[in-house]
């Protein structure tokens, strides 16, 4: 048996296998992938199911992500805050009752009042809402909507506007309506966490693996 000639076969394996890690997709450290920040005597639209009334608002990502978490701020109509159950929806579109990516159905937030204090356009106060993820969703980037309604039978909840959209959102009265965009030019306060996806290798440790590859190649054909 030639051992040389089994010999580069493993270590060009071994190479290759390198370049590709290298090359592999990494992730950052937990950053805000997008946000609508709230407005301090902001209007709020209703998202509660006693109306009901459900409102979503648009967001884009610019490249791929690990979504991780989701935050939102809100009021109770008069501060008559009687209980919450949230339902969070992501959708890829919105034409008709929309095409939802995923429906996290009724979930656990962490409910605080914002800080700083905030309240809305008529006094009432305004809480920080965060949900997080049970795993990382991944989504490419391009555009998609985020709705949150509270389903408490008892809560007139309301969604605070935000800033940094584009003016734009859309509401339904319940899941088997359509959805209408909305005259009244305003956002939802929202923000959107986790890791942005890097595809592209350091420059430096890529150079020198493919060097070292050249040299396994050109000792190969010496021997």
């Amino acid at each position: 048996m030639n051992m040389r000639s089994s010999f580069f076969p493993r270590r060009l394996s071994a190479w290759a296998l390198s370049v590709a890690m290298a090359a592999a997709v990494c992730t950052a450290d937990a950053d805000v992938l997008y946000t609508q920040p709230p407005i301090d005597g902001g209007n709020a639209q209703f998202a509660e199911s006693i109306t009901p009334q459900q409102v979503a608002d648009d967001f884009i990502l610019g490249g791929a992500v690990n979504l991780e978490g989701i935050t939102w701020w809100g009021s109770y109509y008069n501060n008559d805050d009687l209980g919450d159950d949230f339902v969070v929806r992501l959708y890829s579109g919105i034409t008709g009752t929309g095409t939802i990516l995923q429906d996290f159905g009724s979930v656990f937030v962490a409910k605080n009042t914002a800080t700083p204090a905030l309240t809305d356009s008529i006094g009432d106060i305004v809480y920080q809402y965060d949900f997080s993820l049970a795993a990382p969703l991944s989504l490419s980037g391009g555009t998609y909507y985020l709705s949150v309604q509270n389903v408490n039978n008892n809560s007139y909840w309301l969604w605070l506007t935000g800033t940094s959209g584009n003016g734009q959102f859309w509401s339904r009265g319940e899941d088997a309506d359509p959805w209408a965009t909305q005259s009244i030019q305003e956002d939802l306060a929202f923000s959107l966490n986790g890791t942005r996806v890097q595809v592209v290798p350091e420059p430096a440790p890529l150079a020198l693996l493919l060097l070292a590859g050249a040299a396994l190649l050109v000792a190969r054909r010496r021997g």
